[in-house]
C-alpha cells in the first residue's frame, strides 16, 4: 500500500480469492490475517478503509465435501451461502483482536441503478466509515 496517502482519505482495498483461498479450496488464515494487518496499518494512517473481498466460493466448497471448486450454479451458490459467513466470521474475529469492527454491504446492479437505493447504500457506507 502507497505510504503518500494524505491522512482521511479513504482508501478502498480490493483482494480476490487467490489472496486469500488455499489451493485446494478454504480459506489460508495467514493470509487473511496479512490482509488485515495491512488494512489495519490504513486505519492508523488515519484513513478509513473499506475492503472489497472475494473468497466465499472458496471458502465454502470444502464443506460440502469438494475437492474443487463446482462448476454447477445451484453448487456455487451453496458454496458462496456457506463461505460467506465463514469468510465474514474471520474478519470480523481477526478486526476485533485490534478492536475495530466490522461491517457488511451487499450491493447489486439493482441497488446501484436505483437512485433513491444507491442514496441510502452510499449514506450507510459513509456512516460506517
Amino acid at each position: 500500500m502507497r505510504n503518500a496517502l494524505e491522512s482521511g482519505v479513504p482508501v478502498v482495498v480490493k483482494i480476490g480469492s487467490s489472496s486469500i483461498a488455499r489451493p485446494e479450496g478454504g480459506l489460508d488464515p495467514d493470509a487473511v490475517r496479512n490482509v488485515v494487518d495491512q488494512v489495519v496499518g490504513v486505519i492508523e494512517r488515519g484513513n478509513p478503509a473499506v475492503l472489497v473481498t472475494s473468497g466465499a466460493i472458496a471458502a465454502g466448497f470444502p464443506t460440502m465435501g469438494h475437492t474443487r471448486r463446482p462448476t454447477q450454479i445451484a453448487d456455487l451458490q451453496v458454496a458462496a451461502a456457506i463461505g460467506q459467513t465463514r469468510l465474514m466470521e474471520r474478519y470480523t474475529n481477526l478486526f476485533a483482536e485490534r478492536d475495530i469492527a466490522v461491517g457488511q454491504v451487499l450491493l447489486t446492479r439493482d441497488v446501484l441503478g436505483n437512485r433513491h437505493q444507491y442514496l441510502n447504500a452510499r449514506s450507510a457506507i459513509e456512516r460506517m466509515l
